[in-house]
């Protein structure tokens, strides 16, 4: 994908103290994740890979460092334009540990729609990169950024596995919740420079 340096980017912040909706509050099941990365992916086309036998699919909830395009109100302004949102390592173990604290392991919707949540989709596997403490990816995503998020989600809605995740329909997790944005200001460019290098790599 072509990244716009022109484009602002804005690093998520989690507070691990804050008792509100500041957390993700569901993890949804599309067509098109926003990290461009499907459950499984041996390649640089990101094939669509399941275990049938189990139902169960694997993928990264978040990618760290990843830029992430958005169109819609930048963040501290009135005006609706095209910007980048980013989570790095820190922010993405704060989002996992508040996402277990809270018990949010079975919440989950189809396409961000809270009119289509889905029971009996559970996850019950993740792991964070993390190369300090000997945590590596699964062979599938082996390059995938250091700190990034990588569950597994046990389908047994049955209509959720025949309809959506066997046909191909849908191919991914995209995460659903509330993050404080922080303008990169004026370290936008160095922060650019460091985050399109990890992409592009």
């Amino acid at each position: 994908m072509e990244y716009n340096r022109k484009l602002p980017v804005f690093k998520m912040k989690i507070n691990p103290a804050d008792t509100s909706q500041q957390e993700i509050s569901y993890i949804a099941l599309v067509d098109v994740p926003a990290i461009e990365i499907n459950w499984m992916a041996f390649d640089k086309h990101y094939k669509f890979i399941a275990d049938n036998d189990r139902r169960i699919v694997t993928g990264p909830l978040m990618v760290a460092d990843m830029p992430i395009y958005r169109r819609g109100i930048i963040p501290f302004t009135e005006q609706e334009g095209e910007f980048y949102t980013v989570f790095d390592k820190e922010a993405i173990q704060l989002m996992a540990e508040k996402f277990f604290r809270n018990h949010k392991t079975s919440e989950f919707n189809l396409m961000h729609s809270g009119e289509h949540r889905i029971k009996d989709v559970y996850l019950f596997e993740s792991i964070l990169v993390d190369k300090t403490r000997g945590i590596r990816p699964p062979v599938a995503f082996e390059g995938i950024a250091d700190g990034s998020w990588i569950a597994s989600v046990k389908i047994d809605n049955e209509i959720v596995w025949q309809e959506y995740i066997k046909t191909g329909t849908l191919k991914g997790f995209s995460v659903e919740g509330i993050f404080s944005p922080v303008p990169a200001g004026e370290e936008n460019e160095d922060v650019l420079d460091i985050l399109f290098s990890i992409v592009n790599n």
